[in-house]
């Protein structure tokens, strides 16, 4: 689903950069920026001056996002990471201090997405907006639905599921409006389906959030039956799972 985020973060930041305009640094912040894929697509698209601050609580992908080998960026862009969490940290920050707010795939990460996202908002400057990307409730929230019950129990799975449609639900309490992209994307199963592929158990691991390298044959076997179950054709011929992804662009309602 990856090259589905990046292309359109690029073409947001194009249009981003021309509504900031070229007499001033672009102030950004990027919840859980990560190793910075995402983020540098949207510098990159952005054009411009950019004063970037990510809030990355792990130093491996702190050091992951200064080593990425990366499109130069626009003369004057600084980036800086921090360890500081999410939402707790808000409170620092200037209201209305940054044009743009990132929360790139990083949602799923906290037990409700309502808290994350209105502090977002809360940040935003006048004309600005916050930009969410995240799973749609289709592809591997399905499987999840499917294999978790049993391991964590009837309820407490739905704790680690973050989707589109639990986001739209939380923007509709915020003051604030959005617009929403759904943007198609594969992730290719080539590996998943092969049960000698090591690579297959760590996607599957990934995507369930759950180690299956010391799980029972018949458990890693069940998840890879989840998968293969909505395998499709991709445009290559290969087994693919179609995993789209939402954009949501949020302003504060004046």
């Amino acid at each position: 689903m990856q090259p589905a985020g990046l292309k359109w973060l690029r073409r947001y930041g194009e249009a981003r950069g021309n509504e900031v305009g070229r007499g001033r640094r672009a102030r950004v912040l990027s919840v859980g920026p990560g190793d910075g894929e995402l983020d540098f697509a949207f510098l990159e698209g952005l054009g411009a001056p950019a004063a970037f601050l990510g809030l990355e609580p792990s130093p491996r992908l702190r050091a992951d996002f200064f080593a990425r080998d990366a499109a130069p960026l626009p003369v004057g862009t600084t980036l800086a990471l921090s360890a500081a969490a999410w939402p707790e940290c808000a409170g620092e920050a200037l209201e209305g201090a940054y044009d743009t707010v990132l929360l790139n795939h990083v949602l799923y990460y906290f037990e409700d997405c309502g808290p994350p996202l209105a502090a977002a908002v809360a940040v935003v400057a006048p004309g600005g907006a916050a930009v969410v990307l995240v799973q749609a409730a289709e592809g591997v929230p399905e499987i999840q639905a499917e294999v978790l019950p049993g391991w964590r129990g009837s309820d407490d799975w739905r704790r680690d599921v973050c989707t589109a449609d639990d986001v739209e639900a939380a923007l509709r309490a915020l003051p604030c409006t959005y617009e929403r992209a759904d943007l198609d994307a594969d992730l290719d199963m080539s590996a998943v389906l092969d049960p000698a592929s090591d690579d297959g158990v760590a996607i599957m691991s990934f995507c369930v959030e759950a180690d299956l390298r010391g799980a029972a044959p018949a458990a890693v076997d069940a998840v890879r039956a989840a998968f293969a179950k909505r395998a499709v054709p991709g445009l290559g011929g290969g087994p693919v799972l179609r995993e789209p992804v939402v954009a949501f662009v949020v302003r504060p309602r004046e």
